[in-house]
């Protein structure tokens, strides 16, 4: 029987060389496949199996076959490099032949009775005590990080934490731990939990301590609240009720609750509330404007260590609840750096409340400053 052509140019229905030539043209169905020979074709999207690292095997060189070719290139002997290698000479041999292999390259001249070191050996034992050296020098500065004896930690403080015991703490620490970077800066309260919680800090040293369930607080200096007046000469210690008629200097201005609230607390147990308040944005400023008579203020003990001129710190008769220093970090931080800084701050640190402050002027240099903070 004639087979039909392979094509036709007629359009006669019923023709059989236009209908086989469409039967072949139109997509036929996949073959039908048991369970088992479906199963293991692989999907459009199943999960690949990632690609071997390229780093995991280079050139055949590891740590163990570099020391190995470093023997034998410092010796020009595989004798006397197998027994500094406490290693048999056989073993030894095929590993050197396996790395030139590898490598490509020969390392060694071996056609004299003393073996030497070819061009690309000699680049090898430079390569070599590098690599070596470097992988020393990682696995000690690894380790000093990992003891929290070396690195860097993070540590924010309210401004009036510069007075006091944080100073102390913070030259211990870095005669303890040199190689410690201390990265050291001022924040408000609210911010330094907002730091403290996204994690932009390692610690945060607050006046009062942060509330939060992620955070774990220790007080390290509990203290109690002293006037500071512009210094007028007078040294007589004043009721805080007789006070409420002069302007108070208050901060922070912004967020709040801060120190400020604390202050108009301490008014309200009095009896009054400070008709004129100015407020400004940090202690520093507070102060400026005390020194120039714009008003008074209440302020930790531990700032009366360090004078100012043009301001008088006193003591007053009246409801003083004190205030506390804390070290504040995430209960989630394990790092040895901070736990070493809060170890040592609770051997520096004292827990009881300070002895009252006697009246300090500017004048009363005896009374000795606190170690700055270098920020």
């Amino acid at each position: 029987m004639a087979m039909p052509p392979p094509f036709c140019s007629c359009t006669a229905a019923g023709c059989q060389a236009c209908s086989s030539m469409e039967m072949r043209d139109r997509p036929q169905p996949a073959p039908a496949r048991d369970g088992a020979e479906a199963a293991s074709i692989p999907r459009a999207n199943a999960t690949r199996r990632p690609a071997p690292s390229p780093y995991k095997d280079i050139g055949g060189m590891d740590f163990k076959r570099l020391g190995y070719f470093l023997a034998v290139a410092e010796e020009l002997n595989f004798g006397r490099a197998a027994a500094r290698l406490n290693i048999a000479q056989p073993p030894l041999s095929r590993q050197i032949a396996q790395l030139e292999q590898d490598l490509g390259a020969d390392l060694f001249d071996r056609s004299r009775s003393q073996i030497r070191l070819t061009q690309a050996g000699e680049l090898m034992l430079e390569r070599t005590r590098e690599i070596l050296a470097l992988a020393e020098r990682t696995e000690q500065e690894v380790r000093r990080v990992g003891e929290g004896r070396a690195g860097r930690l993070r540590i924010a403080f309210e401004g009036t934490a510069t007075y006091g015991v944080l100073p102390k703490i913070i030259q211990a620490y870095r005669t303890a731990h040199p190689d410690v970077e201390l990265a050291l800066c001022t924040m408000s309260h609210a911010e330094l939990k907002r730091a403290l919680i996204q994690r932009e800090i390692d610690i945060a040293v607050a006046r009062p301590k942060l509330d939060d369930a992620e955070l774990k607080s220790e007080i390290i200096a509990q203290e109690e609240l002293i006037l500071a007046l512009p210094d007028k000469g007078e040294g007589s210690i004043l009721r805080l009720s007789d006070l409420k008629a002069e302007t108070f200097v208050l901060y922070p201005r912004q967020p709040r609750p801060g120190f400020c609230d604390l202050v108009l607390d301490v008014c309200r147990q009095e009896g009054f509330t400070p008709e004129d308040q100015v407020f400004t944005q940090d202690y520093q400023t507070a102060i400026t404007l005390i020194s120039i008579g714009t008003g008074i203020s209440l302020v930790p003990a531990s700032v009366a260590e360090s004078s100012r001129a043009g301001v008088r710190f006193a003591r007053y008769e009246g409801f003083n609840p004190g205030t506390e220093l804390s070290l504040n970090y995430r209960r989630d931080n394990q790092m040895p750096h901070l736990f070493n800084f809060v170890a040592l701050s609770r051997k520096i640190a004292t827990h009881k409340r300070c002895a009252p402050c006697p009246d300090r002027t500017r004048h009363a240099d005896a009374l000795g400053r606190s170690d700055d903070l270098t920020i």
